[in-house]
């Protein structure tokens, strides 16, 4: 009697840690799926920083060009303003005016030319930030379909575990699936465990010897001192699977 409920709760603890990892499983994908769904969003924040600072310097470009262009204006007028001056000091005057136009229209040239560089590289770094956009998009997508295939299959299993296990079930004594199921709802689904070298394999604890001796003889059914799970002989498990 007592070699026939141990294997009955080996059988059932099979089924239990079965239907516990593939559900574990289904648990974490959605996390998994999470954390390229924000690697991605990540990514965009940073390409969208770059979009915008690169229209600013796009912007500040269209803008210094503008004044470079009336600057030549100017200087066009001034230079020809120079040829009808009437005295030294007009001319003095003209000429100050020119030399100011021109190291503005130097300046301008410098700046947009820096700014071309910048605009340059922040399109490179559009480009680069684009392309690595795509390629998390499109391994969240295909990742994601990866996950719903597995999912699909795990809780495949999950169902047929569950039947089995239920059609099992059945046929064990109500009170001893009680207290198995007593067990395994206070101990994280772990209700039967085998001794190993005088010890709990559920808890690691060193049980004593009398008790381990006992285990082995099967003649009657034993719970760990510490954890009261239901300890057997390892012999055992080959029956069970």
């Amino acid at each position: 009697m007592v070699k026939e409920t141990i294997e009955q709760f080996t059988r059932l603890q099979y089924f239990d840690t079965k239907i516990y990892e593939a559900e574990k499983l289904l648990a974490a994908i959605p996390e998994m799926l999470k954390e390229r769904c924000i690697e991605y969003e990540t990514l965009l924040e940073e390409k969208k920083s770059l979009d915008v600072s690169y229209n600013e310097v796009r912007s500040e470009i269209q803008k210094t060009e503008a004044e470079n262009s009336d600057h030549k204006i100017l200087l066009a007028g001034a230079q020809k303003k120079l040829t009808s001056v009437h005295n030294n000091r007009e001319y003095e005057a003209a000429l100050k005016e020119l030399d100011n136009l021109k190291k503005s229209i130097s300046d301008s040239d410098n700046k947009t030319r820096n700014l071309n560089e910048k605009a340059e590289m922040l399109m490179n770094a559009v480009t680069e930030k684009t392309e690595m956009c795509s390629q998390s998009e499109n391994i969240y997508i295909k990742e994601k379909k990866e996950k719903e295939e597995e999912n699909k299959g795990l809780f495949e299993e999950v169902a047929i575990l569950k039947k089995e296990r239920d059609a099992f079930a059945a046929t064990v004594k109500k009170s001893i699936l009680s207290k198995y199921e007593r067990v395994r709802s206070a101990r994280n689904n772990l209700a039967i465990t085998p001794v190993n070298n005088e010890t709990c394999s559920g808890c690691n604890m060193k049980i004593p010897p009398q008790l381990a001796v006992d285990v082995k003889k099967e003649k009657e059914l034993f719970q760990c001192p510490y954890c009261q799970r239901f300890l057997y002989n390892p012999k055992i498990e080959a029956k069970a699977s």
